[in-house]
Order: structure tokens, then sequence, then C-alpha cells
């Protein structure tokens, strides 16, 4: 499951996660866009860490990251 301010989605609901340079976005089934709020950068120090448990969650998860230009949507 991933959180944010507004709203929970089950992995379920993941199509893949997008990956552009330090940019993160979770594109969800159905849509064409990423929400603003499914994306996201993590703070110096650390994004390491945090881009390997984005990958391990993919993995786990059976979900394709895409390293590519996304757009969103406010």
């Amino acid at each position: 499951m991933i959180s944010t301010k507004q709203q929970k989605y089950e992995a379920s609901q993941i199509e893949c996660i997008y990956m552009n340079y330090r940019r993160i976005g979770i594109k969800l089934y159905g849509k064409r866009i990423v929400p603003m709020d499914l994306c996201f950068y993590f703070q110096k120090g650390q994004e390491t860490a945090g881009v390997e448990a984005v990958q391990q969650w993919a993995e786990q998860n059976h979900k394709e990251i895409k390293h590519k230009f996304f757009q969103t949507l406010a």
C-alpha cells in the first residue's frame, strides 16, 4: 500500500513507477498522467536509501519501474 496525505492506494491500483532523474511518480491504472500527490523527491542524503526502498517495493509487488520523463496533473 502507498499512502499520501489525501488517500491510500493498494498495490493493485498501481500500474508502474516512473523515475526521471531524482523525481519519482506513481502511475495508477487507467490514468494517463501521474497525480501531483503521487510525485515526489527524496531529501538529500536519503536519495540512495529511498530509491532502493522504492525498487524493493516494486519488485515485491511485481511493478515495473520505467526510467523516463512523465507528466503530472495538479
